[in-house]
């Protein structure tokens, strides 16, 4: 039993390794590239979709108000990858509602999710961004998704901030940078 936990501990060790160079490896080709201009409504309506047919512990009712035409200066995959985690997020810890907005502000798009789960306290929210970090250690997933969506944010110049949404759960802001409109 001990060589068990102990192979199973390893294993979960060399799965944070991986994840980590991964991300180092994706975060040199952001830098390395130019940046792309993907149509945030469109990934973000994608994503939408694919969450609506998960499975998830509640009837979730999803709401996105994102205008057309808001075009991000990101790598579409970048993009997708980090909402896709925070959307998963609100998924497996909404009661029953979860809301998308994006605005352009300045030089920057400001997109919003936000759950009426149970919410996270204010002192917890650095450690929720911690890698491998997890609140609730019965729950599923690696605790990487909103420490991997920071990193990307981050290496775009953008930032990732938590707070108590309306609704009563969690409320997750991502900044990205906006292509410039020629």
């Amino acid at each position: 039993v001990k060589q068990a936990q102990a192979a199973g501990q390893l294993g979960e060790q060399v799965d944070l390794i991986r994840s980590r160079i991964d991300r180092q490896l994706a975060l040199s080709r952001i830098a390395a590239t130019g940046k792309e201009r993907v149509d945030a409504k469109a990934i973000v309506d994608k994503l939408l979709s694919a969450m609506r047919q998960m499975p998830s512990l509640h009837q979730l009712s999803w709401h996105s108000k994102i205008p057309a035409r808001l075009v991000a200066a990101v790598d579409a995959g970048d993009f997708a990858e980090a909402v896709g985690n925070v959307l998963d997020n609100a998924r497996l810890h909404a009661k029953s509602r979860i809301g998308v907005t994006a605005l352009e502000r300045d030089t920057d798009m400001l997109i919003t999710i936000e759950d009426d789960g149970a919410g996270i306290a204010e002192a917890d929210y650095g450690r929720v961004l911690a890698r491998g970090q997890r609140l609730d250690e019965s729950s599923q997933g690696s605790g990487l998704g909103l420490a991997i969506t920071s990193d990307i944010l981050r290496a775009y110049g953008g930032a990732l901030s938590l707070d108590r949404a309306e609704i009563g759960g969690l409320k997750v802001t991502m900044e990205w940078p906006i292509a410039h409109k020629h």
